[in-house]
């Protein structure tokens, strides 16, 4: 008698392949289902299931609905989805119970939200806690923000969370008929319950199918511009923060020390350093006022520049630093790019840079409001007084120019005998964001 033993072969994960085949059944902007059918669309089930052992589906038979568990997944040993199993879903059934705070909600949230679109969407993005002006949690598809959300912890009325998802929001999206978003205080999911939090991965997993089509809608903008510098440095410069990854972390150390002196002078007009991330040497920057390319071309417009360029200076020459890289460009943080090389051009930057040994002083930002005006063609040497003016700050000799005090006087004066109307006027062009 022969007895035929099947000996089962080792067993392949299909993770990848699983991904993939999930991935092709994503919608084209002119297939986005309508926003009365949303409700249907995350709750059913996945076009592509996910493959997992029988043993998983037997020991979370009595955690999870069978209704849902179909919805889901589809049984296969031989070839199951063992990474994605392993490293995200059997998480989520061993997640410890939320702590009644909202830091505590957002690490647990996040446990589910970043693990499943990580995996499922590697070539996105998400942001946490970027700074006030943006929402507590974001997702970046091809430098769209596709999915947004706003968290407090459990019990906080909803309706919070939800205004500031709304007040938060620029729309950038051209036609599309919606876009994607949660208000999040424990209302609908109850995420100690392991059956909700699958009906979250459901409900996730179905909405990634979206992403793509709201992405590449026409006629809108991206959120998102992205500056290679050559250094190795990248910019991105979001609607309401930038962020600037370092190829040196060390270089992040310095920024904390700088933008600390900042804070403790109550230096005005200038960005705010709101996080310092030194495992991917990311800092993150809530930039004041509104990105121009070019200098003022209205005489109104220049005085108030200059008066908040020499405010920023009184301030920050007083607690002792020089910033040294006044120009255009920085003033008005345009989005171009331009190589490091070229940041100490001699036409932007007063004599005594180029000096080798010399000492550097505050005069090196005097010369660069001179040079300010210098570069703004809107007739400034017309008046006699205003010609002086210009030439003292650019003056050959940096002993010779004066502190940043005395030309904002004399600006101010300048701004209220030009155009008496506009020195009442509270208003300026950076912005006059202090620290807060």
């Amino acid at each position: 008698m022969h007895v035929l033993v099947h000996v089962p072969g080792p067993r392949r994960d299909s993770s990848k392949e699983w991904r993939d085949k999930f991935l092709a059944r994503q919608f084209a902007h002119h297939q986005l289902p309508s926003i009365e059918s949303l409700g249907d669309f995350v709750a059913q089930a996945l076009p592509e299931k996910i493959r997992v052992c029988s043993q998983y589906l037997w020991s979370w038979c009595q955690l999870f609905s069978p209704q849902l568990q179909e919805k889901l997944f589809v049984v296969d040993n031989a070839a199951p989805c063992e990474a994605f199993t392993l490293n995200v879903l059997s998480r989520l059934v061993k997640l410890p119970q939320c702590g009644d705070t909202a830091c505590a909600f957002h690490s647990f949230w996040d446990s589910m939200f970043h693990d499943v679109l990580d995996f499922v969407l590697p070539q996105a993005s998400a942001i946490r806690d970027s700074g006030n002006e943006s929402p507590d949690f974001l997702l970046i598809f091809n430098d769209v923000y596709v999915f947004r959300g706003e968290e407090q912890a459990f019990g906080v009325d909803l309706g919070l969370p939800g205004n500031e998802l709304t007040e938060k929001l620029v729309w950038n999206y051209g036609n599309i008929p919606y876009w994607l978003g949660y208000a999040a205080s424990g209302y609908r999911f109850n995420l100690e319950s392991v059956e909700e939090r699958f009906r979250m991965v459901l409900a996730l997993l179905n909405l990634s199918l979206l992403f793509p089509g709201i992405a590449e809608a026409p006629d809108q903008d991206d959120d998102v511009k992205t500056i290679h510098r050559p250094s190795g440095g990248v910019v991105r410069l979001y609607p309401a923060f930038v962020t600037k990854y370092y190829p040196v972390g060390a270089i992040l150390y310095h920024l904390a020390r700088v933008y600390g002196a900042l804070l403790e002078g109550d230096v005005p007009n200038v960005d705010h350093l709101t996080k310092l991330d030194f495992k991917l040497n990311v800092a993150t920057f809530e930039p004041c006022g509104e990105i121009a390319a070019s200098p003022p071309r209205d005489l109104p417009t220049l005085f108030a520049v200059l008066k908040d360029v020499l405010q920023a200076l009184v301030a920050l020459h007083r607690v002792g630093w020089i910033h040294r890289d006044i120009r255009w460009p920085n003033v008005a943080r345009s989005p171009h790019a331009s190589s490091s090389r070229d940041h100490l051009r001699v036409e932007e930057h007063s004599p005594e840079m180029f000096v080798d040994g010399m000492l550097h002083t505050t005069a090196v930002d005097i010369w660069a409001v001179g040079y300010l005006i210098d570069c703004s063609d809107i007739g400034w040497d017309t008046d006699s007084k205003r010609s002086a003016f210009r030439e003292s700050l650019m003056h050959q000799d940096p002993e010779a120019r004066p502190s940043a005090e005395q030309p904002l006087r004399e600006l101010t004066e300048f701004q209220q005998e030009a155009l008496p109307a506009e020195a009442d006027q509270d208003q300026s062009w950076l912005g006059k964001r202090k620290h807060s």
